[in-house]
């Protein structure tokens, strides 16, 4: 006679709860809950952060002078002055003006590297719009220049001649 094979029965864990008749066990069988992967969360932060540097990209990169107006362009030439950014003041130029332009921006240039210092500050007065085609802007400029220990100042009130071209604001003429 010949016995049946035994089966290797593991005894269930002391603390196994009793179960009624339509229960299911619990799902971690004894064993301590499984430690959730921190992956998710760190494709969410990542997502996060990406979206918002190219939110932040596209704002500066198409945060230029606003062309479509003379306000715009008034404002471009404060910033371009206030920025210390002269080179700036030739794409805001009519086309006929840029040469013009080119070589004021080349005397600035020269004047700030020079022995006596310049430094320049502009405020917006106003904007006047003549017609359609034709405006002004008043621009409060304040001039410092440094030699040596003394700085001299000056200011004056400059006229801004605008007009429009091809639906574009541009500088026809500066002071």
């Amino acid at each position: 006679m010949t016995q049946p094979p035994q089966q290797n029965w593991e005894p269930l864990p002391q603390n196994w709860p009793q179960m009624q008749y339509g229960q299911y066990p619990p799902q971690n069988y004894g064993y301590p809950p499984r430690r959730r992967s921190p992956l998710p969360w760190l494709l969410t932060i990542g997502s996060v952060l990406v979206v918002g540097l190219v939110v932040t990209l596209v704002l500066v990169l198409n945060s230029g002078t606003d062309t479509d107006s003379p306000q715009g362009v008034a404002e471009g030439v404060v910033d371009a002055i206030n920025g210390n950014d002269y080179d700036d003041l030739v794409p805001l130029s009519c086309p006929g003006y840029q040469s013009t332009m080119k070589k004021m921006v080349a005397e600035i240039d020269e004047g700030l590297t020079g022995a006596n210092r310049m430094s320049f500050a502009a405020e917006l007065v106003g904007v006047d719009v003549s017609d359609a085609s034709d405006a002004s802007a008043v621009v409060h400029i304040r001039l410092t220049v440094t030699s040596g220990p003394t700085d001299v100042g000056d200011s004056e009130v400059v006229v801004v001649r605008l007009e429009s071209h091809d639906d574009e604001w541009c500088i026809d003429q500066f002071g």
